[in-house]
């Protein structure tokens, strides 16, 4: 989403500021099994994130809400 460059942000603010600094508090860790081998990825907090959290549940919500079709704008 952010990472695709989909999302346009207002103009820079504080609030903004503050937005962008808790979207770039996951990491996305893969964990392998010492035992079967199996592998599996995590996400792990690195500072807070409650705007990473607030964002991601709304864009999946809005999704499934959608009532035009996206693709033609490479969205999904």
């Amino acid at each position: 989403m952010l990472i695709q460059e989909l999302v346009v942000l207002p103009r820079r603010q504080p609030v903004i500021d503050e937005f962008a600094d808790h979207m770039t508090h996951d990491a996305k860790v893969l964990d392998e099994d010492e035992e079967t081998g199996i592998k599996k990825y995590r996400y792990v907090k690195t500072g807070t994130n409650h705007y990473s959290f607030a964002f991601t549940y709304g864009w999946m919500g809005a999704a499934d809400l959608c009532v035009i079709d996206l693709s033609q704008y490479g969205w999904f």
